[in-house]
């Protein structure tokens, strides 16, 4: 009886210990399996968060290119050498260039930056590019930091083409190359306030400033004429 006894004590006491060991096992394997999650989550977690970083530092770097320094009027700097050399004449502070072709115009739209340039277009035979002439050029010596422009339109008909235009004189006004707005007609009093408030307000969106064709009656900025 005592050796049957002592057997079941054994038999029992490794059944235990086996029990227990199972039980270690499966604890271990959960404690394994708890850590590797979260280690995975861990690893997810950092990922998308660097993924954002660099998404939001990709937009940062984009609005930054995109947007254009505050206005603070126009930023005068001398042409590069090579771009004098292809000109006929170099633009001269109070003074109107007249240009001699084309790829004149494109060049120093090109070249003058930050700067704010108008055109006008004007005939030989037009009575009232006749009459806007001596505004024009008192306007050129009053704003010595602009650069004014003068093409006729019979040496260059490409820049007719190119501007639409339809009526004459015609006054195109443009901002680190890119046009800012127009007017047509004979107003001495239109083109003065263009100017001045192109200087003053700075670069808007085209057809802001002015009546895009130069309808009478409609002077820049939507006021009435008195």
């Amino acid at each position: 009886p005592t050796s049957s006894s002592e057997s079941s004590s054994e038999s029992s006491s490794q059944s235990s210990d086996s029990k227990a060991e199972e039980m270690d096992d499966d604890l271990k394997m959960e404690l394994i399996a708890a850590r590797t999650s979260r280690r995975l989550a861990i690893a997810v977690a950092r990922s998308q968060e660097t993924a954002a970083q660099d998404a939001e530092a990709e937009t940062d770097d984009g609005q930054a290119e995109d947007e254009d320094p505050p206005y603070v009027g126009p930023e005068i700097r001398p042409l590069d050498p090579d771009v004098l050399a292809k000109l006929s004449c170099a633009p001269s502070p109070g003074l109107v260039l007249p240009l001699e072709s084309e790829e004149e115009f494109v060049l120093l739209l090109e070249s003058l930056g930050r700067r704010w340039v108008v055109l006008e277009l004007v005939a030989p035979w037009s009575a009232a590019s006749l009459a806007m002439k001596g505004e024009y050029e008192a306007l050129a010596k009053f704003r010595p930091q602009w650069v004014f422009l003068r093409a006729d339109i019979v040496k260059l008909p490409s820049l007719v083409h190119r501007l639409g235009a339809t009526r004459i004189p015609l006054y195109v006004f443009f901002w680190n190359g890119e046009k800012e707005t127009e007017f047509a007609g004979c107003s001495e009093r239109k083109l003065r306030e263009v100017v001045d408030d192109c200087t003053e307000l700075g670069p808007v969106k085209v057809g802001t400033h002015a009546d895009p064709v130069g309808r009478p009656g409609i002077p820049w900025g939507g006021r009435k004429q008195k």
